[in-house]
């Protein structure tokens, strides 16, 4: 019974995906004027991976969480208008493209601004005019089921099972014989 019990919790058992502790990149153009203060992060629960730098003094936050993305300004008033276009790389097939919600006060910028191809996420941020609190949320709704383990933990659960059925057998062979 209480193998039948495992098997039925490990079949109805699936990951769901998620950004944190997986790789994420930052760039943002143009690059004389913009940098990222590091390129290369690993997705931490509730802390920011980056922050977006103008002419060396941080102005934009970007905060991945587990199926989120948020952008905040760190300061008063900032008016872009250089082209800036900010690329963030994540860990491809996590999420569907096409499947995300936008929320968003900051002036100028909507989900036309935003192409995402599942690994490559661009956003245009030119003509986009930030308040103190303004902000930018992507959240993916629908995330894709990660790899399941069910599978593989389920023919060795059977594997076990069998053995253990042999071992007993082979016991009982051996305890007639004597």
């Amino acid at each position: 019974m209480k193998i039948l019990t495992a098997l039925i919790l490990i079949c109805s058992f699936s990951a769901q995906a998620s950004i944190i502790g997986t790789e994420v990149v930052c760039g943002i153009e143009p690059s004389i004027i913009w940098d990222c203060d590091n390129k290369m992060s690993i997705a931490k629960e509730n802390e920011s991976e980056f922050n977006l730098l103008l002419v060396g003094n941080p102005h934009l936050s970007v905060d991945f969480e587990d199926n989120s993305l948020m952008i905040s300004n760190l300061h008063g008033n900032l008016g872009l208008g250089a082209n800036e276009l900010l690329t963030l790389s994540i860990l491809p097939n996590l999420f569907n493209p096409a499947d995300f919600d936008l929320l968003t006060n900051v002036v100028g910028f909507d989900a036309s601004d935003i192409n995402f191809n599942g690994e490559l996420m661009a956003l245009n941020l030119h003509n986009t005019r930030w308040s103190s609190d303004d902000y930018i949320l992507l959240s993916f709704m629908n995330s894709a089921n990660a790899i399941s383990n069910a599978p593989t933990l389920l023919l060795f659960l059977i594997g076990i099972v069998a053995l253990r059925r042999r071992l007993i057998k082979n016991n009982r062979n051996f305890q007639l014989e004597k």
